[in-house]
């Protein structure tokens, strides 16, 4: 994704008017990052919706980057309220639907359905963060 995003960017330089750099760079990855995760299926276990990422960082010979990303991921589950946690282990560990994690919890499906949108946006968006940290003092 990051090889992509420089080629647009070098194949565009000239028409480009940017008076921010690294903020265009972070803002064009998380986009970029944000366009895949979209087309994954909504029901794919959260690590293999991470693949794309860690396989980047693994065919960049950066095996560090993908520990990192599972410790990252591991230590956010944790911080996660009770029943959040709850709801995104049984979707996403148990790949229970969501209608049978309603009926489990005794909670509508819709509030399911927001507790696993919210924490899935909330883990993209520090795994992002975490990949252009790193990206930049790499």
């Amino acid at each position: 994704l990051v090889q992509e995003l420089f080629i647009n960017f070098w194949e565009r330089r000239n028409t480009l008017s940017i008076n921010n750099l690294p903020g265009y760079f972070a803002n064009a990855t998380r986009y970029k990052v944000f366009k895949v995760l979209a087309k994954e299926k909504t029901n794919t276990p959260f690590y293999k919706a991470l693949d794309p990422i860690v396989n980047c960082a693994v065919e960049a010979n950066n095996l560090v980057v993908e520990k990192e990303l599972k410790a990252l991921a591991e230590a956010w589950l944790q911080t996660l309220p009770g029943k959040r946690k709850e709801i995104f282990l049984l979707y996403y560990r148990e790949n229970l639907s969501t209608k049978e994690i309603a009926e489990r919890l005794g909670i509508t499906q819709k509030t399911v359905q927001n507790q696993i949108n919210t924490a899935s946006n909330e883990l993209r968006n520090k795994i992002l963060m975490t990949l252009l940290i790193t990206a930049s003092i790499g």
